[in-house]
């Protein structure tokens, strides 16, 4: 291994790297987010569902959960399938997952290199 990365306890901050509050603000942002793109209406469709959060408002007036608050309603989401199945089949909780985890590293690999 030629590289390690260290995050967490504002380790990454000190790099320029995004705290977890300011997380999801500089993903969407970021001009090179593709706002026709099914990852972005997936995550639309999910911070509308779960946070009440419209996307199409201006980022400096939303309040984004941290990237932790929003990963911990898709774990619990999984492990309670049985008292929230629709909203586990309507967000497709996987595809969200995933694309949150893609949107955390896309930031530190773009931040920290």
């Amino acid at each position: 291994m030629k590289t390690a990365i260290f995050l967490g306890a504002g380790a990454s901050a000190a790099e320029g790297a995004p705290i977890q509050s300011a997380l999801f603000r500089k993903y969407f942002g970021s001009p090179r987010v593709q706002k026709h793109s099914p990852m972005y209406r997936d995550l639309a469709q999910f911070f509308k569902s779960i946070f009440n959060i419209n996307l199409a408002a201006p980022l400096k007036k939303i309040t984004f959960p941290t990237f932790e608050e929003a990963l911990g309603v898709l774990d619990l989401a999984e492990a309670e399938k049985s008292l929230c199945e629709d909203l586990v089949s309507a967000l497709r909780f996987r595809v969200c997952n995933f694309h949150l985890t893609q949107i955390e590293f896309s930031l530190f690999a773009l931040t920290l290199y």
